[in-house]
């Protein structure tokens, strides 16, 4: 099966109440969850097999003074699966939506945490403009529109 662009974008048409976030909800479910597939696939790649990475890069990605590649590793794997069910779950967010509010509270809790680190710890704080930047914009999208589009279906959702 292929995808096309239009897939992804909003309908023209009026299915939804005016002003109403929903029509992007499955963009925004995609876009988070491709996002992880490829920040985190690479680390699956290239950590185990101990390729070289520039410095520069190392500095924004990775966190303390080394040696935890195994816990980097195992934490990748769970987001390149995490993503692939994020995209898989974009199909239909009403179904899978106690899904996609784990995926909003647990990565809330851990790039609160990833902030908090980055501030407190002098030696991550590159963290800052590296992954945790990165996390927060990737991740903002799809908390924006997936808060507003429940609260528009609140009385949907207490069946």
């Amino acid at each position: 099966m292929t995808s096309r662009v239009s897939d992804f974008t909003p309908p023209k048409r009026g299915a939804t109440m005016p002003g109403s976030l929903e029509p992007w909800l499955k963009s925004v479910t995609v876009a988070f969850g491709v996002g992880m597939i490829v920040f985190f696939l690479p680390i699956l790649v290239l950590l185990p097999f101990r390729i070289k990475t520039s410095p520069a890069l190392e500095a924004l990605l990775r966190w303390g003074p080394g040696g935890s590649e195994q816990y980097e590793e195992m934490i990748a794997s769970i987001y390149v699966v995490w993503g692939i069910f994020m995209v898989r779950a974009s199909a239909d967010p009403w179904a899978n939506a106690l899904f996609l509010d784990f995926t909003a509270y647990a990565n809330i809790a851990h790039l609160g945490l990833m902030t908090l680190m980055a501030v407190v710890n002098k030696g991550d704080r590159i963290h800052l403009v590296g992954d945790v930047l990165g996390s927060w914009l990737l991740l903002g999208p799809f908390l924006y529109v997936w808060s507003s589009v429940k609260r528009d279906h609140k009385p949907v959702l207490r069946r």
